[in-house]
């Protein structure tokens, strides 16, 4: 459920019409990075080569590199896992970007901005880091606004005090 605003000095106009579409996906996947598996379709795929094998194994098959006829079904079970666990991700993940925003950064009007990000149970100072080089990196490059012209700041909440669908997060989640 991580959440990202982004209020800047930049126009409208010089928004890419994707960026929203880009940072939604780039968000999920960073912050909801599972710590002990990696990047969040490791733990799928790996679970695709362990049932891959149960079941070569079963039908007698050992490393069987046959007919694809064999394998096709599982590729297509863990192709659709690991889609559903890439949307899942990114279902509860919001991004909203505030242009034309009258702010100063150091006495200057050149482009800048503040950015926020809250989480439910995702921060600390090692993962902090890991953030902000991410989305540092990825708002230069997007909207062109200087690493050294921007603050970001985390914000850690409790799944009871998030809402969503008439109910709290904690009750979804």
């Amino acid at each position: 459920m991580p959440e990202l605003v982004i209020e800047t000095n930049i126009p409208r106009s010089k928004i890419p019409a994707d960026f929203i579409s880009k940072a939604v996906p780039l968000l999920a996947q960073t912050v909801n990075r599972d710590k002990e598996v990696g990047p969040p379709h490791a733990l799928t795929i790996r679970r695709f080569h362990v049932v891959a094998r149960l079941a070569l194994t079963r039908r007698g098959l050992g490393s069987f590199k046959g007919p694809a006829r064999v394998l096709t079904p599982l590729r297509v079970k863990a192709r659709k896992e690991i889609d559903y666990v890439l949307k899942s991700r990114t279902s509860y993940t919001m991004v909203a970007v505030h242009p034309d925003v009258l702010m100063s950064f150091g006495g200057s009007d050149a482009p800048t901005a503040i950015a926020r990000v809250v989480v439910i149970d995702r921060l600390g100072p090692e993962e902090n880091k890991k953030y902000c080089k991410v989305l540092f990196e990825f708002i230069e490059k997007e909207l062109g606004v200087p690493q050294d012209r921007m603050f970001i700041t985390f914000e850690e909440k409790l799944a009871t005090d998030m809402g969503f669908r008439g109910t709290t997060l904690a009750t979804i989640l």
